[in-house]
């Protein structure tokens, strides 16, 4: 990922956006671009989808990790994010029950909070906000 950040701080720099290098929260503007830029993306995806145009989901894929990435800088995030995406993917196999199989909503159990087919924690899971606390603390 380190690739892709670099990527990002060069479109930035290129274009003249400002980025800070602690992590720190945006502004309302910046908040609501970033969403609004996100949101563009995922409806180009499900149109693109939808269609049939596996070159046009490809597309929509590659912008939305770019908006992420962005975000990420954005947020002054570009030395964490990648501590942080392994501790959420561990908190997120963390999910996994007893015996190693997932937990889906609508098969073995059923949550009406939840969508069907989403994945439940288990007994076993842990969320990853102590080791995030940690990034952002020693950052």
């Amino acid at each position: 990922m380190k690739t892709q950040i670099n990527n990002l701080i060069e479109f930035n720099e290129a274009f003249g956006i400002e980025y800070p290098k602690r992590p720190n929260l945006v502004d309302a503007k910046t908040q609501e671009l970033r969403v609004n830029l996100l949101i563009e993306e995922i409806q180009e995806y499900r149109d693109a989808n939808a269609s049939g145009n596996i070159v046009e989901v490809l597309d929509a894929i590659g912008d939305c990790l770019y908006i992420i990435i962005g975000t990420a800088v954005q947020h002054g995030m570009q030395n964490i994010v990648e501590e942080a995406f392994r501790a959420i993917h561990a908190s997120n196999m963390s999910k996994l029950d007893e015996n190693g199989k997932p937990i889906i909503n609508g098969d073995q159990t059923y949550d009406p909070r939840r969508p069907m087919g989403k994945v439940l924690k288990s007994d076993r899971f842990f969320p990853p906000t102590n080791t995030l606390d940690k990034l952002i603390d020693r950052n």
